[in-house]
């Protein structure tokens, strides 16, 4: 029995360890990627790993919600209700990003499963991750070309376009920087589209400043996770803390 459990303890942290950017993380779509000004926009906020997916993340779990107008002004929303939440009427002609914070949360794998609970309250914690996690789209308002889209908005793990996403289609690339905590973070980037499911359809690394370009390939939506990680400060509560940031655009649900 001990000889089991423990093999079922090394084959989890081989997984965990394997595959952290398979993990959960969530992104938000809007239900139009194009509107006039003046008109308001539904933001959804999905959660899992197969995108674009259909597993919208609880509206509790949902810590905060901004919109960036294309002057770089950030605005609060109102996340009281259900989702979908509506943003007040986009009146600013240019590019808008749509910006979400998920609640920071434990999750402890252990032989019997996972639970959202840190090491301390659980029997036999095999690995436990404090999570802290970003989603950002874009949203076009008009033919005006001003944006904000690279203002640094203090997520912990962000990813800031280095173009306008709402130009792109297929056979386009994008420039973007990863930072973490401010500064560049050297990573691997996930890539998908409409299509991808589980799988990305291209992997990509960024360079020492952060950096990183790829080529959209299928068709939109299409998403970029990032991901980055750091010891728990206390490692008796908790061994990590995880974050995922994610880039959606090109597309709507």
């Amino acid at each position: 029995m001990c000889f089991d459990r423990f093999r079922r303890s090394a084959v989890l942290i081989a997984l965990f360890l394997a595959a952290p950017l398979a993990a959960h993380q969530p992104w938000v779509l809007t239900d139009r990627e194009e509107v006039a000004t003046g008109q308001a926009v539904d933001v959804q906020v999905y959660f899992g790993h197969v995108f674009p997916g259909h597993e919208l993340i609880d509206a509790e779990r949902v810590a905060a919600v901004q919109t960036v107008d294309p002057g770089g002004r950030v605005r609060p929303l109102d996340t009281d209700s259900r989702m979908p939440f509506p943003t007040p009427p986009l009146d600013e002609t240019g590019t808008w990003v749509i910006a979400v914070e998920q609640v920071r949360g434990y999750w402890t794998q252990t032989p019997e499963g996972g639970r959202p609970l840190p090491r301390t309250e659980l029997r036999e914690p095999v690995h436990c991750s404090y999570s802290g996690n970003s989603a950002k789209t874009v949203v076009r308002v008009g033919a005006d070309e001003r944006h904000a889209i690279d203002r640094p908005l203090g997520h912990r793990l962000e990813i800031l376009p280095g173009d306008d996403p709402t130009n792109l289609e297929a056979g386009d690339r994008l420039t973007i920087e990863v930072r973490f905590d401010g500064q560049p973070h050297v990573g691997s980037v996930l890539l998908f589209h409409a299509d991808s499911g589980e799988e990305p359809y291209s992997t990509v690394e960024t360079d020492a400043g952060g950096r990183a370009v790829f080529g959209l390939e299928g068709a939109g939506p299409w998403m970029a996770v990032a991901h980055a990680e750091r010891p728990y400060p206390d490692p008796e509560v908790c061994d990590v803390e995880s974050f995922h940031a994610t880039l959606t655009f090109g597309g709507s649900r």
